[in-house]
C-alpha cells in the first residue's frame, strides 16, 4: 500500500471518529433528564402579536437515533403552549445532525450540533430557515446550569459560534418555574 492510500485512510478514519464522537456527544446532551432551555437565538417566533419567551425542550423518549420531545413556550402575560415533536439523530458533515419534525408531518427541519459544553451544560445548535431563507443560530442551555448561574445566557458561547448574528433573549428569571 503507498503511502499516499494510507493518508487517505487515516483521514478518513479521523473524520469518521470525530463525526462519531459529535453524535455521541449529541446523544449524552440530550439524554439528560432535564429541560433544555433555548436562551438565545437569531429569529423571534410569534403566536399572534405576541412574542414566544421561556421556549424550552422536554424530552418524552429517547434511543439512540431517535428523541421525542415536548416544546413548550410562553407567549402573552402567561399563556404556555406546547408542541410534540420527534427528530432522529444522525452523523453530518459539519457535525452531528438533529433532524425535527412534527410527528405527523413530513416537514424535517435538520440542526447541526456545532458546539457543546457538558461542563457547562450548553451548546449551539445552527439550521437553515426555509422561510427566511436564512442561516440560523440558538444556544441552548440545560437545567442545572440556568439553575447555578440564575438568569445565564451563555452569550459568550452565542457571540462566538454565531458571529454576526441578531440576538434575541428568550429566557428570563420568571421562565423557571414552569415545569411540564
Amino acid at each position: 500500500m503507498n503511502s499516499f492510500t494510507v493518508v487517505i485512510l487515516l483521514t478518513l478514519s479521523v473524520m469518521t471518529l470525530a463525526t462519531s464522537h459529535n453524535l455521541e456527544t449529541l446523544q449524552k446532551a440530550l439524554g439528560k433528564n432535564q429541560r433544555i432551555w433555548t436562551t438565545i437565538r437569531s429569529y423571534e417566533r410569534h403566536t399572534g402579536d405576541q412574542k414566544h419567551e421561556c421556549v424550552y425542550a422536554w424530552k418524552t423518549y429517547m434511543d439512540d437515533y431517535k428523541y421525542k420531545f415536548d416544546q413548550y413556550y410562553k407567549y402573552g402575560t402567561d399563556t404556555w403552549a406546547s408542541h410534540p415533536l420527534q427528530a432522529t439523530l444522525s452523523p453530518g458533515a459539519h457535525g452531528a445532525l438533529l433532524t425535527v419534525s412534527q410527528p405527523t408531518g413530513t416537514t424535517e427541519t435538520p440542526y447541526t450540533l456545532v458546539y457543546w459544553n457538558e461542563g457547562k451544560n450548553c451548546g449551539i445548535l445552527r439550521f437553515h430557515n426555509s422561510t427566511s431563507e436564512e442561516d440560523e443560530c440558538e444556544l441552548h442551555v440545560g437545567d442545572s446550569e440556568v439553575q447555578q448561574n440564575g438568569k445565564t445566557h451563555r452569550e459568550h458561547e452565542y457571540d462566538t459560534y454565531c458571529e454576526g448574528k441578531k440576538k434575541y433573549f428568550v429566557y428570563e428569571s420568571g421562565c423557571w418555574s414552569h415545569s411540564p
